[in-house]
């Protein structure tokens, strides 16, 4: 999936203030998307071809030594220029050296020579990172309608793949309804790859709905993590956190701390994860352990950490009634943020308390801070219960009104 996701969910566990991933994405990355195309042709090869022996310059190619396998594909062309395979290797050798009119040149040939499911998949990547994304699709609906009519059996997983490709090229050009519907027909063909939800990320990133969508990616991540020979229990967990997958989460950060495990995030996630699951006592003990660990810690992000692990630990003690207890820890959280969307986070919390002490003057206050660092409809919605129970119906009836118009911050 290259290292896009894994990128926006390192950012998101450094922030992560009560289930809002601070640090969501905002960018889509679309062209990197293509290791998805390279990915899809190199698991083909043996399923189209039927390659009973794998050749060297496919050996030297995985290996990533470039220069190496282009000298060999080009022996043997020399040696067998009719077969349109070598052409389909040269050209992704091509465009891993990111020369890709070359790569183009001998994607053409290659279909040329044999118009199948596999030489349009490769062609339609080498359009995909040059952003043309309309012969893109072209490509992309020829290889699906090949396969399906295929005599030869052709994968799920292969198939999966190419609605991924015909769904990330419809993103990019905003047809977003397309891309759905090549989301469900991939979901349909496999219903727990990862690859789905992938795809699903990317149109809800292009949408705007970027919590969503790295929750959506961060779910496909623990899949990834949680199985295959190479488990990260640690990774899988903080993904399930993200993906607000509690009991996964757990269960995951569990296992990694019996491994052995003493990384900061393996406390301050479960830590989330057990106020999700209303389990504020366990929530408390794990968010300080947490916070002890960051005291002694290198990680440049600490300081995000410690406003998630504060303003989380401190509703907790909110749920727990240990009012003075969550007021302190809001004030060391708000203390520490920084960013409009953090403050907004801690202004809330703190709207919210002020709200179960029955102190409404100061709950409307604290809400109206966080609505001028980040408008929210949640924000609208609580400060006008606010303003009712201290008789002020105009003001509460203004926010009423503004509310349905403003986006919901998706938290819980």
């Amino acid at each position: 999936m290259g290292k896009w996701w894994k990128r926006c969910l390192a950012a998101a566990a450094a922030v992560y203030a009560l289930a809002i991933p601070v640090g969501a994405a905002n960018q889509t990355g679309i062209d990197k998307e293509t290791e998805e195309a390279k990915s899809a042709v190199i698991q083909a090869l043996p399923v189209i071809y039927h390659v009973k022996e794998t050749p060297r310059y496919q050996q030297i190619f995985a290996e990533r030594k470039l220069n190496q396998a282009l000298q060999e594909v080009n022996q043997r062309i020399a040696a067998h220029p009719e077969k349109a395979i070598n052409y389909t290797w040269r050209s992704m050798v091509y465009g891993e050296l990111n020369r890709l009119n070359e790569a183009l040149a001998d994607s053409n040939k290659a279909v040329a020579m044999r118009p199948d499911p596999l030489n349009y998949a490769n062609r339609a990547g080498i359009y995909i990172r040059q952003k043309e994304y309309l012969p893109a699709i072209d490509d992309v609906t020829k290889a699906i309608d090949l396969s399906k009519t295929s005599r030869r059996p052709v994968s799920k997983a292969w198939l999966s793949q190419l609605y991924y490709l015909r769904g990330i090229c419809y993103a990019a050009l905003g047809q977003y309804d397309k891309a759905w519907q090549d989301a469900r027909e991939e979901e349909n063909l496999l219903p727990e790859n990862p690859i789905n939800d992938f795809l699903k990320a990317v149109i809800y990133e292009g949408q705007g709905e970027h919590e969503k969508a790295l929750r959506t990616a961060s779910r496909g991540w623990m899949t990834i993590y949680s199985v295959g020979k190479k488990k990260n229990y640690l990774q899988a967990g903080i993904a399930a956190a993200v993906a607000e997958e509690n009991e996964k989460a757990l269960t995951f950060l569990n296992r990694a701390l019996q491994e052995g495990t003493d990384e900061e995030e393996a406390y301050s996630f479960r830590g989330l994860a057990y106020i999700r699951l209303a389990k504020y006592d366990e929530a408390v003990v794990d968010l300080s352990y947490a916070l002890k660990l960051h005291e002694k810690s290198s990680n440049p992000r600490v300081r995000e950490f410690m406003t998630s692990d504060y303003n989380n630990r401190g509703e907790a003690y909110r749920h727990l009634k240990s009012f003075t207890l969550a007021k302190k820890d809001y004030d060391k959280a708000l203390s520490l943020a920084q960013s409009a969307r953090e403050k907004q986070t801690v202004y809330d919390s703190m709207g919210q308390l002020a709200m179960d002490q029955g102190e409404y003057q100061k709950a409307a206050a604290y809400f109206t801070e966080a609505l001028e660092n980040r408008p929210y409809q949640e924000g609208y919605q609580r400060r006008s219960q606010a303003w009712r129970m201290l008789g002020e119906n105009k003001k509460a009836e203004a926010d009423e009104q503004i509310a349905p118009t403003v986006k919901k911050i998706e938290r819980d």
